[in-house]
C-alpha cells in the first residue's frame, strides 16, 4: 500500500474492512455474489482477500491521486483464482479492458501506468461499482468471465462503499483538490449520479442533464436515474465533464472492452475521418485536459 497521511490511510483501513464484513450482496437471491473475504485458495489454509478495496485497487490505488476509474464488477471467483495463481503479485493481468485502459491513460491523460503482471508504478485509482465476486456456479460455461452483470441490487448495496471512496480521494475538506471521476458504463455512471443528486441539484445540473437528454432527467424514480446507451453518449459528449462537488468531475466513457464507444460518433468518424478510435481517444483526453490545463 502507498504510504499516506495516517488520517487517509486510516480512513482506507475501516472502508477495507467494513467491506470485509459486508453480506448484503452475498444475500441477494438473483444471482450468488461472494464476497472476497470468503474465498480461499491453494490448501484453503490461506484467505484470498488482501488489504485493498478490491482486486483492481491492488493493481492501481493511489489514494492521493487525481484520477479514479470505476468499472462496474469483476467477473467471477474463479476467474479471479485463476488469475491471482497465475499471476502472483497482483489478481488482474494484461487482458484487452486493462490493456485499452493503459493506454488511454497513458497517451491521452499522460499517466503511466504498468503492466498489472508486473505492478511497479502505482499512479491512480482503480476500482468496481461492485466488490463482490459472481459465484461461476449460477453462470453458463461460455458467460461466467464478462458478459453477466452483477444485479442491480447488488449496484445499490456497494453504492456507499463508491461514495466512501471517492470522498476519501478527493476529501470535501479540501476545495482545491482537482480530481476526475471516470465511470466505464452506464450502469456506473448511474450510481454515480444517484450518489450525488443532491450536490447536481444544487449547482444547477439537474436542469443542465434535462437539456442534454429529457429522458434521463425524467426518469429519475426516488432514488434512482436510469439511462440506456443513447444517454450515457450524450453524457460522455459533456466536454470539461459533470461536476460532482468542489473541483471534481465525473466523466462518463463507454467500457473499453467492448467495439460500442460512441456508435453515433463512430459511422461518423468512419465517414470524416476513417478512424473511429480516434473519437475514444478525444474522450479520454479531455479528462487529461480538465485536470491539467
Amino acid at each position: 500500500m502507498e504510504k499516506f497521511t495516517n488520517w487517509g490511510e486510516q480512513r482506507y483501513r475501516n472502508l477495507v474492512m467494513d467491506r470485509k464484513e459486508c453480506t448484503l450482496c452475498e444475500k441477494n437471491k438473483l444471482v450468488s455474489m461472494v464476497n472476497i473475504s470468503n474465498i480461499s485458495w491453494f490448501n484453503k489454509q490461506k484467505k484470498f482477500d488482501t488489504e485493498y478495496l478490491g482486486p483492481w485497487s491492488e493493481w492501481q490505488g493511489n489514494l492521493d491521486s487525481d484520477l479514479i476509474i470505476i468499472g462496474n464488477d469483476w467477473a467471477s471467483v474463479e476467474y479471479l483464482k485463476i488469475h491471482k495463481e497465475e499471476y502472483l503479485i497482483s489478481s488482474c493481468r494484461e487482458e484487452p479492458t486493462n490493456s485499452k485502459i493503459r493506454r488511454y491513460v497513458q497517451e491521452c491523460i499522460g499517466k503511466e501506468i504498468s503492466n498489472p503482471t508486473i505492478s511497479t508504478t502505482n499512479q491512480i485509482f482503480l476500482t468496481q461499482a461492485v466488490l463482490c465476486l459472481k459465484d461461476k456456479n449460477l453462470l453458463t460455461q461460455e458467460s461466467w468471465d464478462h458478459d453477466i452483470t452483477a444485479p442491480r441490487e447488488c449496484f445499490d448495496h456497494c453504492s456507499k462503499f463508491l461514495k466512501a471512496t471517492i470522498e476519501l480521494i478527493f476529501p470535501r475538506e479540501d476545495n482545491n483538490k482537482r480530481g476526475a471521476v471516470v465511470s466505464l458504463s452506464q450502469r456506473s455512471t448511474e450510481i454515480i449520479l444517484n450518489l450525488f443528486y443532491e450536490e447536481l441539484m444544487k449547482n444547477g445540473w439537474i436542469e443542465k442533464l434535462k437539456s442534454i437528454d429529457f429522458d434521463l432527467a425524467c426518469s429519475r424514480k426516488s432514488p434512482d436515474f436510469m439511462m440506456n446507451n443513447h444517454t450515457l453518449n450524450k453524457l460522455i459528449d459533456v466536454d470539461s465533464g459533470i461536476p460532482l462537488y468542489n473541483e471534481v468531475r465525473l466523466f462518463p466513457m463507454q467500457h473499453p472492452s467492448r467495439d460500442c464507444a460512441n456508435r453515433s460518433k463512430k459511422e461518423k468518424a468512419k465517414k470524416e475521418r476513417g478512424y473511429w478510435a480516434e473519437v475514444v481517444e478525444e474522450d479520454w483526453r479531455r479528462v487529461g485536459k480538465y485536470l491539467y490545463s
